[in-house]
């Protein structure tokens, strides 16, 4: 009897063992939750209270909320592997076949999938958010457990992994469009685009809402320094002094030293430098929108330079070009600096970390890697099953394409790989759909969840 209601419910003993004990082992491998100075930004105002618009405070405040259960990075690095694991589990549910079972297995370990699983970061909150928001939306579509609580669950994840990054929206809007069709089976072609756009401009208001907590005195805008990157390139490039007046009221503003330190890869070696010369001084909404004007004048008067620092920074950005510096294709280090962080050990030398560092040569361990397979994806398009299958494995091929393209025109790096998770996961979950529902169904298949999909 209990092992018919588990059935019932879509619980699998053995499953749910198997991602249990992955769950722990990565708890206790990457306790307390590895961090970098982004992240303790972001852990400081969590426990301050007081927000800033450097990153999206929504994740500074979902921390600051789990800091009332549990002070310190445990709670969010527990809350990262639920996400994972919780993929994982409902994945294991979807067939029930041993070369399936083995594909997911070398998915949730893959060196590529547990780099940045323990890493408190955005990319990796927005990462795997969306990874189980998409895996609730195949198992709605599936009619497994279809209940309200799921549909909440999957638009709530969707909404958070679309604005815990300044530029994640793009990656959900096709699961926006693909939600209403699993929703609204019934409803018109109409009905469903107006759901899909509701939903998007649902995400859009809570990514605007989240920044109501910012107090004026503490914005930093952070656009600044695309700002700056592209009015810096130019000037390089061309002589003109196309800076606003205001900067040279800050007497260490030197402009040799910009053109002397740029170049397209990052911007981040002069912002950040350690000479002591101020890029930029402190804007408030009046500067910033001098600083806007001069900089959209600038783009108008060179848009071929402003096109050519782009297109050569993306080449850095997908590591096609590259440069002698070091490259974060996982980042195993924790903190001492702030409460809770009471953990500074060098992972390195653990297994598993180990394991990750000896594949650092592999393709997979590129951007370009992921950000090329997403539209080799798109061409086998026409194996999917018709229907329901052959749209969700669509929408995953365009997330990552549609996260990726616009960062040619937004602020890039060439430092991490962490800018790519998204892409590491929504195209791993392509393959594995690609393997497993690229042709019948097997009875099993059908008896244990029908023939919706």
């Amino acid at each position: 009897m209990l092992k018919e209601r588990l059935s019932d419910i879509g619980v699998r003993p053995l499953a749910l063992i198997f991602c249990f004990c992955g769950f722990l082992f990565n708890f206790y491998s990457c306790y307390p939750g590895f961090a970098s100075p982004d992240t303790l930004d972001q852990y400081q105002q969590s426990l301050t209270g007081i927000y800033n618009d450097w990153h999206p405070p929504v994740m500074a405040l979902l921390w600051h909320l789990l800091n009332n259960i549990y002070k310190g990075p445990a709670a969010m690095l527990f809350l990262q592997l639920l996400l994972l694991w919780g993929a994982v589990y409902l994945l294991l549910g979807l067939r029930r076949d041993k070369w399936w079972y083995l594909a997911i297995l070398l998915f949730a370990f893959a060196p590529f999938v547990q780099n940045f699983s323990g890493y408190i970061i955005k990319d990796s909150q927005m990462g795997l958010a969306l990874l189980l928001a998409v895996v609730l939306l195949l198992r709605l579509a599936a009619g497994a457990a279809k209940n309200l609580w799921m549909v909440i669950a999957c638009i709530a994840l969707l909404t958070y992994g679309a604005i815990v990054r300044p530029n994640a929206l793009p990656a959900a809007i096709p699961f926006c469009f693909l939600l209403p069709a699993v929703l609204l089976k019934q409803a018109s072609l109409y009905k469903r685009i107006l759901t899909g756009l509701a939903i998007l401009l649902f995400i859009f208001a809570c990514n605007q809402l989240q920044y109501r907590v910012v107090n004026e005195d503490e914005k930093q805008y952070p656009i600044d320094k695309l700002f700056m990157y592209d009015l810096t390139g130019i000037f390089k490039a061309t002589g003109d002094d196309v800076y606003p007046p205001f900067l040279y009221s800050d007497h260490s503003f030197d402009t040799a030293y910009l053109r002397r330190r740029y170049q397209p890869a990052t911007f981040d070696d002069i912002w950040w430098n350690g000479d002591s010369v101020n890029v930029i001084p402190a804007t408030d909404s009046q500067t910033q929108k001098e600083l806007k004007t001069y900089w959209l004048a600038a783009l108008r008067k060179h848009p071929g330079i402003y096109l050519a620092n782009h297109w050569e920074g993306y080449l850095y950005y997908l590591r096609l070009r590259q440069r002698d510096i070091n490259f974060h294709y996982y980042f195993p280090y924790a903190s001492a600096q702030l409460p809770g962080y009471n953990n500074h050990r060098a992972y390195d030398g653990e297994l598993p970390f180990e394991i990750i560092s000896f594949q650092s040569f592999m393709p997979y361990f590129t951007p370009w890697f992921w950000f090329l397979l997403g539209f080799l994806l798109l061409a086998f398009v026409p194996l999917m099953q018709k229907g329901f299958y052959r749209q969700y494995y669509t929408a995953l091929c365009l997330s990552g394409i549609f996260y990726q393209l616009p960062v040619f025109f937004i602020y890039q790096t060439d430092t991490d790989f962490r800018y790519f998770y998204w892409n590491c996961l929504c195209n791993s979950l392509a393959i594995l759909l690609l393997i497993g529902f690229n042709g019948k169904r097997t009875k099993k298949d059908i008896q244990a969840y029908g023939t919706t999909l």
